[in-house]
């Protein structure tokens, strides 16, 4: 082997090593940082104001089949109002960061959501789902939890 091949190699080794050990110390403060995940997850939402949905009739609502087949055909926008039927509030506060609390599998709060998921009650049928489907109970903790975020 010639000696600039050998000292391309070497670089290349080292330039290699290098990505990992700064890769290494990357995931390393990412766990560190994530220490006070658990103790953040049960945080309560800022005050925020949210309005009450608007009326609407439930006969007349659109709802999307992404599934099916024309599906293809329509064009990239929401079919459905979403501001009519869950408008946004005041707040300053992402449901997701609630949401994320309870992430398979690893969130902080998992069991939480297992032990909900088991207290689930029969509702329906409807149109979207004929056969009926599984909802958790109007006076759950989890929906009065849920309520303000």
């Amino acid at each position: 082997m010639s000696a600039s091949r050998n000292r391309s190699v070497r670089i290349a080794v080292v330039a290699a090593a290098g990505l990992v050990v700064v890769l290494a110390g990357a995931l390393v403060a990412r766990v560190l940082g994530r220490s006070g995940a658990a103790a953040d997850a049960a945080q309560a939402p800022p005050p925020a104001t949210v309005p009450a949905p608007h009326p609407c009739d439930l006969a007349k609502l659109e709802l999307p089949c992404w599934g099916c087949s024309w599906a293809g055909k329509w064009p990239l926008r929401y079919v459905t109002d979403l501001d009519m039927l869950a408008p946004l509030g005041t707040g300053t506060a992402n449901a997701a960061e609630w949401f994320a609390a309870f992430a398979k599998p690893g969130g902080p709060r998992f069991a939480e959501a297992e032990a909900a998921m088991a207290r689930r009650v029969k509702h329906g049928p409807m149109r979207i789902a004929p056969k009926g489907t599984e909802v958790l109970p109007p006076n759950d903790p989890l929906l009065a939890e849920a309520a303000p975020w």
